[in-house]
Parts: structure tokens; sequence; C-alpha cells
């Protein structure tokens, strides 16, 4: 598997653990699974969060991105 593609599994897998989290919280707190809509807002919340540090740390990022395409 190249450099890449483990990176991008990598990604997924976090996000998607943010994910189950974040609906494992509202179920405990809600008392009750969450409907579509929202699920759709826990997956935007996640996907906001992730934006955020990716933003916090593009210049790290990059170096990553750089050290693997070499």
């Amino acid at each position: 598997m190249d450099e890449k593609r483990l990176m991008t599994m990598n990604i997924v897998s976090n996000l998607l653990n943010a994910y189950y989290t974040a609906k494992n919280s509202f179920c405990i707190v809600n008392q009750k699974e969450p409907e579509l809509k929202e699920r759709e807002e826990l997956f935007k919340t996640v996907i906001r969060s992730f934006e955020n540090l990716s933003t916090s740390y593009f210049k790290d990022i990059e170096d990553i991105a750089e050290g693997i395409s070499k």
C-alpha cells in the first residue's frame, strides 16, 4: 500500500471515529438514537472541526505531504 493511500485511510478512520464518538455522546445525553437530520448535523460538526484543525495546522500538513510525495 502506498503512503498516500495509507494517509487517506488514516484521515477517514479519524473522521469516522470522531463521528461515532459524537453520535455516542448524543445517544447518552438524549437517551435515543439521532434522527437522520440530527446525524447529518453531527457529521457536519465533525467535518467543520476537521476543517478548522486542517486550517490551523496547514503548514504542518503541507510539510508532511511534501515528504510523502518525494
